[in-house]
């Protein structure tokens, strides 16, 4: 029973996830239709002043207190929509238009932040650290280059200084993970000695292997040293703003459902008498 109820509500978080974010919504938000809320009003004062208008005996007055609060409802949802749907979202709702427009706007800087967050996390959640000893990563680089067949040689002032820019270079990647500012770093450097990295990354929980759990490498490819890395953080960002706030998200759902029930109803009930009356 507990696995069903496991599988059901994985389920239901897909399908909400699917056609319950701010794109989707926004459809609605965007739509003509939702402009019927400025007859609320007109509404109200039909239903207030009911029993001095002789017009209204003819009226089905319970659907007019149906469409009142259906419109209340919608009203409260678009209401919802405005200020809680991220405003890039609401001027491109469509993810290619989304990715189109800010690749062009976005600045280099904001992008190479939310890049390095990224990145950053990925230390964050095993307890995940950078161990860095000057000595015993310039060992371990000229040990490499020895054991290299490619390699056999002595090494000269320029393997070493080759190991010093990759050693700044992981001092700055510690430094940033630690305060959390992004410092100047050679994304391509660090990707390139990734294996050296490695050695250097250490986990505080015993039998936990630190690069499985964490696909640093993949980060590293895909959000700093790719071709595509602006559209990549992008579309990532789009993602991320698309099922933004979720408790706000299910409500505003719910308003627009409860909103468009009046019409839905109406609309098929009128079609139905249509239809009858050509059957009679």
């Amino acid at each position: 029973m507990n696995e069903n109820f496991k599988k059901y509500r994985a389920r239901a978080i897909l399908k909400f996830r699917k056609y319950a974010n701010w794109s989707i919504l926004s459809s609605i938000g965007t739509n003509p239709v939702s402009r019927l809320i400025v007859f609320a009003p007109i509404v109200a004062q039909i239903l207030i002043y009911r029993p001095e208008v002789e017009l209204l005996r003819y009226l089905n007055l319970s659907m007019l207190d149906w469409a009142y609060w259906s419109l209340i409802f919608f009203a409260a949802g678009q209401i919802i929509y405005t200020f809680a749907c991220p405003a890039d979202i609401k001027s491109y709702p469509n993810r290619h238009e989304y990715i189109k427009s800010l690749n062009s706007t976005e600045t280099d800087e904001r992008l190479r932040e939310e890049g390095f967050d990224i990145i950053r996390e990925n230390f964050e959640p095993y307890g995940g650290a950078l161990i860095l000893n000057d000595e015993s990563l310039i060992e371990f680089s000229r040990d490499r280059a020895i054991n290299n067949t490619k390699a056999k040689r002595s090494l000269v002032r320029d393997q070493e200084e080759i190991d010093s820019s990759v050693l700044e270079n992981f001092k700055g990647l510690a430094d940033s993970i630690e305060t959390g500012r992004l410092l100047e770093l050679d994304w391509q450097l660090i990707l390139t000695n990734y294996d050296v990295l490695m050695q250097y990354i250490v986990t505080e929980r015993e039998g936990v292997e630190w690069v499985h759990r964490h696909n640093l490498r993949f980060h590293l490819d895909k959000y700093a040293t790719s071709s595509h890395w602006r559209v990549n953080l992008l579309d990532r960002r789009y993602g991320r703003d698309n099922l933004s706030l979720p408790i706000l998200r299910a409500i505003c759902v719910s308003f627009y459902a409860i909103g468009m029930s009046y019409f839905l109803y109406s609309g098929l009930t009128n079609m139905l008498r249509v239809l009858w009356t050509y059957l009679e």
